[in-house]
């Protein structure tokens, strides 16, 4: 019986949680220059963003690609320590920190990489559920393989997220 009323208590409070969050979809795209790297990679992928009164979580899937196809997916997890507007504008401006895991599709099959990411980007609302926007990450990493290597890059990344 107490299982039943914990179950019946959880599925309501879940009812409520659309009014004290939201939520975002979107894509983006952008470069990831290594410092590690001979080849130039471009990234494209979905974002999300969940907004739980004022603590913002972004969830990311980026697929690296270069001329040889695509090379590595990233699944990504940032936290954003601040999110404010940009004096009376319509730009907004955010900074937080994060963790991402890569798993290697081509050179490498199974490849395992790590990292750590400080992300700084802005937003621009042109419209209320439409934000538009730049970030920079800052990601170092670690690659697991036949030895340990460590790597350094640095995405730039800009897309487009509806908000709900």
């Amino acid at each position: 019986m107490k299982k039943k009323g914990l179950v019946l208590a959880v599925l309501l409070s879940l009812g409520t949680l659309p009014v004290f969050a939201q939520y975002a979809l979107g894509i983006q795209g952008g470069i990831c220059p290594s410092f590690n790297a001979q080849d130039f990679v471009c990234e494209a992928g979905v974002t999300s963003c969940i907004d739980i009164t004022a603590q913002t979580f972004v969830p990311s899937l980026t697929a690296g690609i270069t001329q040889t196809g695509v090379q590595y997916l990233t699944v990504s997890l940032d936290y954003w320590l601040t999110n404010q507007r940009i004096a009376q504008s319509l730009f907004r401006w955010y900074a937080g920190a994060g963790s991402c895991l890569s798993v290697s599709l081509r050179n490498n099959p199974g490849l395992c990489t790590v990292g750590l990411r400080a992300v700084i980007g802005t937003e621009f609302f042109p419209v209320t559920q439409m934000g538009i926007f730049l970030q920079t990450i800052a990601q170092p990493q670690l690659t697991f393989g036949s030895e340990l290597r460590f790597s350094f890059c640095i995405p730039v990344e800009a897309g487009v997220r509806f908000w709900f």
